[in-house]
């Protein structure tokens, strides 16, 4: 269990430098251009819509709280299954088939946790 417990911890340190350096490369990349190519920005800033971008923010960000917050109690076993309302029941597709604990089992295929009994594909 040990060994198990290191070689989560090192693999999680590992995701997180490579996150690091992958936006540090990108935020690096983003200020040099800003800082050679200001004419460039600026006209592109101005044909920037602001309306399209909070829209997209407003639809992206509460579908990955969706899924964060169903996904993870789940995957840790949590008790029973969080209560979703109808529809983020719906967004997940009800014509596929769901485990008992009403889990969509296209969203836990290949998670490797215990919520695989009774999934079926439909």
């Amino acid at each position: 269990m040990d060994q198990q417990a290191e070689v989560a911890a090192f693999g999680m340190w590992n995701f997180l430098a490579t996150e690091v350096r992958l936006f540090g490369i990108m935020l690096f990349s983003y200020t040099a251009y800003r800082g050679v190519y200001p004419e460039g920005f600026a006209e592109a800033g101005r044909h920037t819509r602001i309306v399209i971008g909070t829209v997209n923010t407003v639809i992206l960000l509460p579908g990955s709280f969706v899924v964060a917050s169903t996904v993870h109690p789940a995957e840790r076993d949590r008790g029973p299954a969080p209560r979703r309302s109808h529809r983020e029941r719906d967004a997940c597709s009800s014509t596929r088939k769901r485990n008992s604990a009403g889990w969509p089992c296209f969203l836990l295929r290949g998670s490797g946790n215990r919520h695989l009994k009774g999934c079926a594909m439909a």
